[in-house]
């Protein structure tokens, strides 16, 4: 809560600076709801959550599955990337406390197994 000291700005005034602080602040907010329009799109990124590995195998992500392919048409084996997720979420204690990063590279020590989901795994963590 300091106070602007305006003194030596030629032409400024408080009201003036009022104005243009609101002015600023309209517009970030009317670029936050531009700029996040499509974050439902990246729902499918919730599949590589490790933290949610236990929900997943009692309850299979089929809203996220579907936003991936939506959101990457012929990209991966549908089939294939879903039986390695569902087994990769049986496996839930053994990457709990994994980060993204560690969960992919003990998949790619089985990329035969994994290979759909060391893709997936790769394009999230690509993501700017």
């Amino acid at each position: 809560d300091k106070a602007i000291n305006l003194s030596g700005m030629t032409g400024v005034t408080r009201s003036s600076v009022r104005v243009l602080y609101f002015q600023v602040l309209d517009n970030i907010l009317m670029q936050i709801d531009v700029r996040f329009k499509d974050y439902s799109k990246l729902q499918f990124i919730s599949l590589v959550d490790p933290t949610q590995f236990i929900k997943y195998q009692r309850n299979f992500p089929v809203g996220a599955f579907d936003q991936l392919e939506k959101c990457y048409p012929n990209i991966f084996n549908r089939q294939r990337l879903k039986n390695e997720l569902c087994l990769l979420y049986s496996l839930n204690e053994s990457y709990k406390d994994f980060s993204l990063e560690e969960v992919l590279s003990a998949l790619r020590e089985n990329k035969d197994v994994f290979e759909e989901s060391c893709k997936l795994f790769s394009r999230v963590l690509t993501l700017p």
